[in-house]
């Protein structure tokens, strides 16, 4: 017992000599907070200004801010001798996921970002289907290099776990392959830009054949006189 209060003593002086050198926390600089509660992520960090900085333990805080809900990892530094270094890095809400009804905001990861309301994320796409979060990133990460559908998508379809539908403004569906589906969004891409197709009365594209594409038309349009493809 002895050693021990011996070692306690020794400890509590030395933080006070910290403290009297001014070795304690002046700064929190944080980086990379965009969603992340300001006071969730503060009570964490478990310290502020005027504490002994040697009395911080970065590893424990690290532990506990990656437990909150919008954080994917953090790196945390003491910068000798007064700043408190916190480097987030967040999870990334990328869509909506409409759930029984109901819409909720997923990451990269196809993970559901808890205490989100979807309605902050109207820009997002929304995607549906019981496998469409984890395809969700892959989908996202192709259609980026053709603005022309991002632009009038306004949701997508995972079809029996193989492939996917979007849904198009004003009132188009496009059914895309199970393979070669970055071919077939060069091909719709190709159809908006060059040939206006969003401006034409058509209800449905089937781009599930690689050498062509099947145009379901709208009420106004008369169907062709071999007869208006079913799809």
């Amino acid at each position: 017992e002895w050693p021990q209060r011996k070692f306690q003593q020794l400890a509590d002086s030395a933080i006070n000599l910290t403290q009297k050198a001014n070795f304690s926390v002046r700064d929190v600089v944080v980086e990379g907070r965009h969603y992340t509660d300001k006071k969730q992520l503060f009570a964490a960090l478990a310290t502020g200004a005027g504490e002994p900085i040697l009395l911080f333990d970065p590893v424990a805080a690290s532990e506990r801010i990656k437990a909150l809900p919008w954080v994917d990892s953090v790196v945390i530094e003491r910068q000798m001798p007064d700043v408190i270094w916190v480097r987030l890095t967040e999870r990334v809400p990328i869509a909506r996921w409409q759930r029984d009804g109901k819409n909720v905001v997923i990451d990269r990861d196809g993970k559901e970002l808890p205490n989100v309301q979807a309605e902050q994320f109207s820009q997002l796409p929304i995607v549906i289907g019981t496998d469409a979060p984890p395809q969700t990133e892959t989908l996202l990460t192709a259609l980026k290099n053709f603005p022309a559908i991002t632009d009038a998508l306004t949701s997508a379809v995972r079809v029996s776990e193989r492939r996917w539908n979007l849904y198009l403004q004003p009132k188009i569906l496009v059914r895309l392959p199970e393979e070669d589906m970055v071919a077939a969004l060069a091909r719709l891409s190709r159809l908006i830009q060059d040939q206006k197709m969003l401006e034409r009365d058509v209800v449905a594209i089937d781009l599930r054949l690689p050498d062509r594409a099947i145009f379901e038309p709208g009420k106004t349009l008369q169907p062709h006189p071999a007869g208006a493809p079913t799809l």
